[in-house]
């Protein structure tokens, strides 16, 4: 898993009141796709990053996040939250405190930071 260096913006998750069916734990990839497809905000930022000469970013997914969370230090990289790629109803998605490890849910219109990673 790789990140680009850059601070992560907070944007919205997406649109509350849309159902996307972005509920993949393991592919951020496979959800991303999902969420980018119907303009979620998040996960189009990611999808549409140019960064490091790769344009195959996308937004993790819960499980994805909790190895960044672990990996904080050694990664060096610093928000505390972040959204991931996991819808949890047509209102809310989940997002996770990178300081932490702990999981949380959040409305889809609150800002968060993004951080957007890629497969090396």
């Amino acid at each position: 898993m790789y990140i680009p260096d850059q601070s992560p913006p907070a944007l919205r998750w997406g649109n509350e009141g849309q159902t996307t069916g972005a509920t993949d734990l393991i592919s951020g990839s496979a959800n991303t796709s999902k969420l980018a497809a119907v303009g979620a905000e998040a996960a189009s930022y990611c999808f549409n990053l140019d960064a490091r000469g790769h344009t195959d970013w996308y937004l993790p997914s819960k499980d994805e996040l909790n190895i960044l969370a672990k990996s904080r230090d050694v990664l060096a990289f610093d928000p505390d939250w972040a959204w991931s790629s996991i819808e949890v109803s047509s209102t809310d998605a989940t997002e996770r405190n990178l300081a932490d490890g702990n999981p949380s849910t959040a409305p889809k219109s609150d800002d968060d930071n993004v951080v957007c990673v890629r497969k090396d």
